[in-house]
């Protein structure tokens, strides 16, 4: 296992504000083709624009390295997240309108629903070189934000390659709606509007509209920032934003939900790992083994917990390119070679699929269905009032 290296920022990226409240310190493992990598996250919530991030941000080398070998080098966007983020467009894109899609990936399958719409868009990806001879009318980018270290190169980029009057559309997990989702991965970037509506600021966008409205995804919004200034004419980079009344009002509120949302995701998480302990410890004291279904994320967060139990577990996965990873404990197994029947529980990582794999499970197995247990450390959903509780 390597661990990534990091470094220390001082200042936000949203408003330039270096006062910030610890949220607290996070060690997730991931992995891609190679192996296992350890990132730390230090948690900060600014006091300025309560804009969440991690105060440690992922060395390039390293974390290049990392997305070099990622599991998937295109956008895994279906076909109706192509088509809310589609219907959403058209309001904005003009004919003949030159649009580039920054992050989705050489093969992005939005990319490729777009030009089956007959416009004309580009794929660029964050590091690679970005045009110096070209102003373009529209970028967009979808779950990229989240994960990038460096935002002010990022918005400077995107400022430089537009057009004045162009827009920037993106899409980001909401944290305010999952938090779990946003805290989730190599996530060092949690947003919701004050802070989206102070880094356009900084950077020479406003918002376009006062309000995140609803992404292709269920936990994230969509955001839509208008390029007002070039970026090298900008006063406000480097500059705290200041903020009226109502707006500090607002602040207040944000501030509060943040720590008290972050706080239920940590808690619900460690909940979780302490229910699926008594479902292996369960299956121990019988001398059975526990089928883990799906090796992603989820798998991976149980890791420590499975060795420490040190009992007897199965995992698959329908994925031909997971089962030729070697650097598991355990073999990375087809689902079509495992008899069902040899297990007293399944825990069910690949959530997504949660209904199909039950039923397949159902279908061949006499397991009851008590027996079959969802897994999902990135779902923790709030309503927007502070008074909502939730099992976390």
């Amino acid at each position: 296992m390597r661990n990534i290296r990091d470094k220390s920022i001082a200042e936000c990226y949203c408003c330039a504000n270096t006062s910030f409240i610890t949220l607290g310190t996070r060690s997730e493992t991931l992995s891609n083709k190679k192996g296992l990598y350890t990132f730390t996250f230090k948690d900060v919530l600014c006091e300025s624009c309560t804009f969440i991030f991690s105060k440690q941000r992922q060395l390039k080398e390293d974390i290049s390295d990392y997305y070099e070998f990622y599991h998937s080098n295109s956008s895994s966007t279906n076909d109706e997240e192509c088509k809310v983020r589609y219907e959403y467009l058209k309001n904005y894109i003009e004919d003949e309108a030159v649009v580039y899609e920054v992050g989705g990936g050489k093969n992005s399958s939005f990319t490729k629903f777009l030009k089956s719409k007959d416009i004309n868009v580009r794929n660029l990806e964050v590091h690679d070189r970005w045009p110096s001879d070209e102003i373009v009318d529209l970028v967009i980018c979808y779950y990229v934000l989240e994960h990038i270290n460096d935002l002010s190169g990022f918005f400077s980029n995107v400022n430089e390659l537009l057009k004045v009057g162009g827009l920037f559309i993106f899409e980001v997990p909401d944290f305010y709606k999952n938090p779990a989702a946003s805290l989730n991965e190599e996530h060092v970037n949690h947003f919701n509007l004050t802070s989206i509506s102070s880094i356009a600021h900084r950077f020479g966008f406003e918002l376009v509209s006062d309000s995140f409205g609803q992404g292709s995804r269920s936990f994230g919004s969509v955001a839509t920032l208008k390029k007002i200034y070039n970026h090298e004419n900008l006063s406000s980079i480097g500059l705290p934003r200041k903020f009226d009344s109502k707006q500090y009002e607002q602040i207040s509120l944000d501030m509060q939900k943040a720590k008290s949302y972050y706080k239920k995701c940590i808690k619900y998480r460690k909940n979780l790992i302490s229910d699926i302990e008594s479902i292996c410890r369960s299956a121990k004291s019988k001398n059975k083994k526990v089928l883990i279904w799906g090796c992603n994320q989820n798998f991976i967060r149980l890791l420590s917990t499975l060795k420490n139990l040190n009992f007897h577990y199965d995992v698959v996965d329908s994925s031909s390119e997971k089962q030729e990873l070697d650097y598991f404990e355990t073999k990375i197994l087809d689902p079509n070679d495992i008899i069902l029947f040899d297990y007293d529980a399944v825990l069910i990582c690949a959530t997504t699929a949660f209904d199909q794999i039950k039923d397949i499970i159902l279908d061949v197995a006499s397991l009851h269905q008590d027996c079959l247990h969802g897994v999902d450390f990135a779902s923790v959903k709030f309503k927007l009032s502070m008074e909502s509780e939730t099992r976390c």
